[in-house]
């Protein structure tokens, strides 16, 4: 018979229990999501899916997939996997990639098991648990009430809080890190209101030198996510008037590609939109087409801040390198690397890659 459950949960060193099932051994992350231990086979489910399940352009399952290949597993919220990290005594992080990333990299080594010193606490947590729901009990069939137990069956009925969607999470920490990158120019802690005091600034005319030539970027998200394939140093981006177009080449060291401005830049403190095309340098994976969208504002001494949608909403801020031109051949050479992001070389690639 399932024990009932009389007594409020108990805790230790941010692990909790409130029950006997494995279910009800968890951490909670952000004081409301709590998420129990997953077993190692559900984890390599997700991060190591047996056979690779081709994807579109925009990132979606591909309709016709290879004979062996599974329907991908729903990918779970960043916070769950940060709870992974707890469980498995791996260093916590709450951006969901990098947690993605450890829990993969302890699977690719087969390290990753549970310590031992958290299996002895979760062990101690589940005894104290029967021993407080006992006296709970006992207290109950008495007729009596515990005041924290009172209050939490008086709670019973109204609705749970939700966790958070997949699209928020990591908000805070994710808008910090976007905020970060143009505090040095607006001062804000929020991205949008650093979007906002960017485009509330004072408009100047802006010539073609002020916003052409090499521009050597701040980008910290890619620097701390792949330190392995970039550095602070590394990363820039080369602007060039080509006709009546703006196009830019960039190299973020995970991210690089091409970029079409949909029109030329006049004033200071407007955000200009363009579109990208690139590739994740990890496996290569090409991306283009009208999701692949950013934004890009000139600033006054040869400034630059802006978007690309390539991890979230990867924000970076560039300044310009005196004295740096472009030559028409190399934004020609841009064109063409454009023109070769095409429906059929990514299928082309596709079955290279996976056969």
């Amino acid at each position: 018979m399932e024990e009932r459950s009389y007594a409020t949960p108990v805790s230790k060193d941010g692990f909790f229990c409130s029950g006997p099932n494995d279910d009800d051994f968890y951490v909670e992350i952000d004081g409301k999501n709590r998420h129990p231990r997953a077993t190692v086979s559900h984890l390599e489910q997700l991060l190591k899916p047996a056979t690779p399940v081709l994807l579109t352009k925009a990132g979606k399952p591909r309709k016709r997939q290879p004979q062996s290949a599974e329907p991908p597993i729903k990918d779970q919220v960043g916070h769950w996997y940060s709870a992974q990290l707890l469980h498995y005594g791996l260093k916590p992080s709450n951006t969901k990639a990098t947690a993605k990333k450890r829990l993969l990299a302890a699977l690719d080594e087969g390290t990753l098991e549970v310590p031992e010193d958290i299996l002895q606490l979760e062990e101690e947590l589940r005894a104290l648990y029967h021993e407080a729901n006992e006296v709970a009990k006992a207290k109950h069939d008495a007729g009596e009430q515990d005041p924290e137990q009172d209050e939490l069956q008086g709670s019973e009925g109204t609705e749970e809080e939700e966790p958070e969607e997949e699209g928020s999470e990591g908000g805070d920490e994710d808008d910090a890190q976007r905020a970060g990158v143009f505090e040095e120019i607006t001062g804000a802690t929020s991205f949008a209101k650093a979007c906002k005091i960017i485009e509330e600034g004072k408009k100047e005319r802006l010539k073609v030198a002020d916003y052409t030539g090499l521009f050597e970027i701040c980008c910290p998200t890619v620097v701390a996510e792949w330190p392995d394939m970039c550095d602070a140093d590394s990363l820039v981006l080369e602007l060039g008037v080509h006709g009546k177009a703006l196009w830019g080449k960039y190299d973020l060291g995970m991210y690089t590609g091409i970029i079409q401005f949909s029109r030329l830049p006049t004033v200071t403190n407007e955000f200009i939109p363009c579109l990208w095309r690139g590739r994740e340098n990890a496996e290569g994976q090409m991306s283009f087409g009208d999701s692949c969208t950013g934004k890009v504002a000139f600033l006054p001494g040869r400034k630059l801040a802006g978007t690309i949608n390539a991890y979230g909403d990867l924000a970076f801020a560039g300044t310009g390198v005196p004295s740096s031109k472009i030559s028409a051949d190399e934004i020609k050479g841009w064109k063409a690397e454009w023109e070769e992001f095409t429906e059929e070389k990514y299928e082309e690639e596709n079955r290279a890659r996976w056969g």
